[in-house]
């Protein structure tokens, strides 16, 4: 099988942009082929395939970390890096969040017979017994839930990327930096348990502080001047109008 012959529709996967998208991170990941870390990956995962910082609405289908917006559009609703070790159980970083340039990657331990992560009172356990760890969002807005705060944050940098963003980016690099050396080193020795508490504590440290982000951003949004054309605030205008979204 050739899947790019046998997958791709002319149209649908020039206007996708997936060639591009897939140029970019072969680049990436090549220019880091001595050793490729965690971080390095939560990196990619952000990356705009353009100079920072990136403009919204610019190309959008481009981008690694995609900002919906515009006539043919997408939007990275989730983002995910695992790491497998023989002998050791899987170490997974998701963010639970739209937007991983303004999100934190949260450390779990997939163990055998695991039925519970004990990390936060959003999870809720669905009838047929899965887990939606940080609530069950779904299409209209729920504070209840992780995802939808963090669109509190993302909602509202991305009207205003250049200025806001470095208020959720600056502190956040320095708390993940912070949580991948000290918790990586413990799970590689198999100290498991001991790595599941501190994925515990992580999980909540971040949840904590992405919650005093939100409060935080709202109130720069309230004083900083749109950096984006008019008919891209529409659009989230739409949008969240749409979700029931408390912002304008």
């Amino acid at each position: 099988m050739n899947f790019s012959r046998d997958f791709s529709d002319f149209l649908f996967t020039h206007f996708a942009k997936g060639k591009v998208r897939q140029a970019c991170t072969a680049s990436l990941i090549a220019i880091g082929q001595k050793k490729i870390t965690v971080k390095d990956m939560c990196n990619l995962l952000r990356n705009h395939n353009m100079p920072e910082p990136f403009t919204p609405g610019s190309a959008p289908m481009e981008r690694i970390c995609m900002h919906a917006g515009g006539l043919i559009s997408s939007q990275t609703t989730g983002s995910m890096v695992a790491v497998l070790r023989k002998k050791l159980p899987p170490l997974v970083y998701f963010t639970a969040t739209a937007a991983p340039c303004v999100s934190f990657f949260k450390p779990h331990i997939l163990t055998e017979g695991q039925k519970k992560f004990n990390s936060t009172t959003m999870e809720v356990i669905g009838n047929d017994g899965t887990i939606d760890l940080y609530g069950n969002a779904k299409g209209l807005y729920d504070p209840a839930t992780l995802w939808w705060k963090g669109e509190e944050i993302h909602r509202r940098i991305i009207l205003n990327y250049a200025t806001l963003s470095p208020f959720v980016q600056t502190e956040r690099d320095v708390m993940e930096e912070k949580m991948f050396a000290e918790f990586e080193e413990t799970w590689q020795k198999g100290l498991i348990k001991n790595a599941q508490k501190l994925c515990q504590k992580y999980r909540r440290t971040f949840i904590d502080r992405q919650n005093e982000f939100v409060d935080l951003i709202k109130k720069k949004a309230e004083n900083t001047k749109n950096e984006v054309p008019a008919w891209y605030r529409l659009y989230w205008k739409r949008m969240n109008r749409k979700a029931n979204f408390p912002f304008p």
